[in-house]
């Protein structure tokens, strides 16, 4: 992550609530925002973000946390191109997805 970007979203203000929710997490107290579990004291947490990055959810497994934020970048790439649409053009034989997501060949005119 490039420094800048790094500094504005994990700060003084980030450090701060991280460490009010990491006493609750070593007492096995926190709750995952993401699955709703309990994070056991000792287990890898992320302090999760909103999904628009303005505030904090509160604490979540790590895992539950960057699948969530790999979910939406991988949204994000796919919505470029809009469900059922190429983003290069294809070759006769390739496989392509339809507006369902179903994956399908290209055989007709390109």
């Amino acid at each position: 992550m490039p420094r800048a970007t790094h500094d504005a979203d994990y700060g003084h203000a980030h450090r701060r609530l991280r460490g009010k929710w990491r006493r609750v997490v070593a007492r096995g107290e926190a709750v995952c925002v993401r699955c709703g579990l309990l994070i056991g004291p000792g287990a890898p947490w992320d302090l999760d973000h909103t999904d628009d990055r303005t505030g904090y959810l509160g604490p979540a497994h790590r895992a539950c946390n960057r699948a969530a934020g790999a979910r939406q970048g991988n949204q994000a790439r796919r919505g470029a191109a809009g469900p059922g649409q190429l983003e290069l053009p294809h070759r006769p034989g390739a496989a392509v997805r339809d507006e369902h997501g179903h994956l399908s060949r290209a055989w007709g005119q390109w």
